[in-house]
């Protein structure tokens, strides 16, 4: 396998997973399961509870699942979409285990494409002072 078709793969399943979970929101076409902790609900709660926070995210997860699954502005989508991912990563960690696996693939893939693009990010670490 070369590596071009290994980078589009992950850029695709990486993106069509945010483009599909961002679409769920909206249109509930995949059941999604209760969550067992309680913490994780009252997470949950809390983050559903300020009204703006899933919609946002969630345009968020489809607007820039596109950009990857497109492959324009790849590394601008990859920027935005890490504090996301972090927190899925985490939040599996912690709170909902029987997300873990997936959560575990998608920061994998979301590190290697980074590392990929890195030369895009060389002008974020220059000091301009």
């Amino acid at each position: 396998m070369n590596e071009r078709f290994i980078i589009n793969i992950s850029r695709f399943m990486l993106g069509g997973v945010f483009l599909i979970f961002g679409l769920n929101y909206f249109f509930e076409f995949m059941p999604l399961g209760a969550l067992e902790k309680q913490e994780a609900v009252e997470f949950m709660s809390g983050l559903d509870s300020a009204g703006y926070f899933f919609p946002f995210l969630r345009i968020v997860e489809i607007s820039m699942g596109l950009l990857l699954i497109s492959g324009f502005y790849t590394a601008l989508a990859l920027v935005i979409l890490m504090p996301v991912n972090i927190n899925i990563f985490l939040f599996n960690l912690f709170l909902d285990p029987t997300g873990f696996p997936l959560s575990l693939v998608m920061m994998i893939a979301h590190i290697y494409l980074a590392w990929v693009y890195r030369e895009h990010y060389k002008g974020l670490f220059k000091n301009r002072l």
